[in-house]
C-alpha cells in the first residue's frame, strides 16, 4: 500500500474515531446535564419546603399559601411550556395525574385561570398515548 492510501485510511479512521468519541461525549454531557437539572430542582423543592415549614411553625399561613401558590403556578407553567417538545409518556402515571388534578382544582377554586389553562395542557400531554388516569 502506498503512502497516499495509508494516509487516506488513517485520516478516515481518525475521522470515524473522532466522530464516535464526539457522540459519546455529547451523550455523557447530556446525561450529566439532566442529572444536574434534577439535582438542582430537588434542592429548590427542599428550600421551598423548608421556607413553608418555617412559616407554618411561625403561624404565618398567609405566607405559606403565597409561597405554595407561586411555586405551583411556576411548576405548572414550566411543565406546560415543555410539553410541546416532549415525547408523551408511554405508561400510566396516576400519581402525577392525580397531583395535577388537585392543582387544577385548587387553581379553579382560587380564581387562577392561567394555571387552570396550563394544567389542562399538561393533563392532555400526560394522558396521551398509553398513559391512563
Amino acid at each position: 500500500m502506498g503512502k497516499g492510501k495509508t494516509l487516506t485510511v488513517l485520516v478516515a479512521v481518525a475521522l470515524l474515531a473522532g466522530s464516535a468519541f464526539g457522540w459519546w461525549m455529547r451523550g455523557r454531557l447530556s446525561e450529566a446535564e439532566r442529572e444536574s437539572t434534577a439535582a438542582l430542582r430537588s434542592v429548590e423543592i427542599a428550600g421551598l419546603c423548608a421556607n413553608a415549614l418555617r412559616a407554618s411553625e411561625a403561624g404565618r399561613s398567609d405566607t405559606v399559601q403565597r409561597l405554595l401558590e407561586a411555586r405551583m403556578a411556576s411548576a405548572v407553567s414550566d411543565a406546560a411550556d415543555r410539553v410541546g417538545n416532549a415525547s408523551p409518556p408511554g405508561l400510566a402515571i396516576p400519581n402525577l395525574i392525580e397531583g395535577l388534578r388537585r392543582a387544577r382544582q385548587y387553581a379553579l377554586e382560587n380564581r387562577l385561570p392561567d394555571v387552570v389553562i396550563k394544567c389542562d395542557r399538561v393533563m392532555e400531554f400526560l394522558t396521551k398515548s398509553n398513559a391512563r388516569a
